[in-house]
């Protein structure tokens, strides 16, 4: 048994597969790892990902994949969620497979594309009866650091 299989087995957390290496994740991480046992990082290079996992400390519990056996993942109830921080060019495919697999989702940028893009995957969700979120980090737009000095200097008022 690998130690992956154990390190699945061995934890009460759900399990959750990352699919990209982006400098993203690096921000949530922390945040995801209170909640998931993180399981699988994929990339489309297996030597980035296992160097991802290395540095981040999480060999114990994590393997490099690639994003085909992490979707296939589910089928053993290993990955239960996925996070997807991936650009929104590509992503929604990915979105959708894991939907078809049984994963839940987690998405770093807004839902969809366009709106029936929206519509399509939120269907597919509901039809697997599936839960998806987006995460998306508006705080660190240049847009939130000028309201949030505009509220240091009382230039917007109370909040």
């Amino acid at each position: 048994q690998s130690t992956y299989d154990m390190a699945s087995q061995a934890s009460s957390k759900p399990g959750l597969g990352i699919l990209s290496t982006s400098t993203i994740v690096d921000k949530v991480l922390p945040a995801l790892q209170k909640e998931f046992n993180i399981i699988g990082i994929a990339s489309r290079d297996p030597k980035k990902a296992q160097k991802f996992i290395d540095d981040r400390g999480l060999t114990k519990t994590a393997k490099a994949m690639t994003h085909d056996e992490m979707i296939a993942a589910r089928k053993d109830d290993v990955i239960v969620a996925v996070y997807n921080p991936m650009p929104t060019r590509v992503r929604n495919d990915f979105v959708k497979r894991c939907f078809e697999a049984g994963q839940h989702v987690y998405l770093e940028k807004p839902m969809g594309g366009t709106y029936d893009e929206l519509c399509a995957l939120q269907d597919v969700a509901k039809k697997n009866k599936l839960q998806w979120l987006d995460g998306t980090m508006w705080y660190h737009s240049n847009r939130s650091q000028e309201i949030a000095k505009k509220l240091e200097a009382g230039v917007i008022g109370q909040v």
